[in-house]
């Protein structure tokens, strides 16, 4: 049985974008874009990434947190009929790093 709809916060535990499957748009140099797909730690049901970095001057390395939403397309219980996901919000930090190590 899916859980119902319920806005809370949830524990991704720090690997949730290690278990994604995400890439930095560019690949190269500062990134603009975190897209991707992911599971949602409460339902389990697949979440869409797409986060803008709002970071600015970081010269190829750096660090950006935001909050992830569950965006299933699963049916929950009590959600809204306007609405996506289960409810569920976690923090995400993204960090990289230059390829020459600067």
């Amino acid at each position: 049985m899916k859980v119902p709809y319920q806005k809370e916060r949830c524990d991704a535990g720090a690997g949730f974008l290690a278990r994604a499957d995400v890439e930095l748009i560019p690949s190269t140099g500062d990134p603009e874009y975190l897209i991707g797909s992911g599971t949602c730690p409460r339902c389990s049901d697949k979440v869409d990434i797409h986060e803008r970095i709002h970071v600015l001057d970081f010269y190829g390395s750096g660090s950006y947190a935001y909050r992830q939403y569950c965006t299933c397309e699963e049916s929950h219980r009590g959600r809204p009929a306007e609405g996506k996901g289960c409810g569920a919000w976690w923090p995400v930090e993204v960090t990289w790093s230059r390829p020459d190590g600067r």
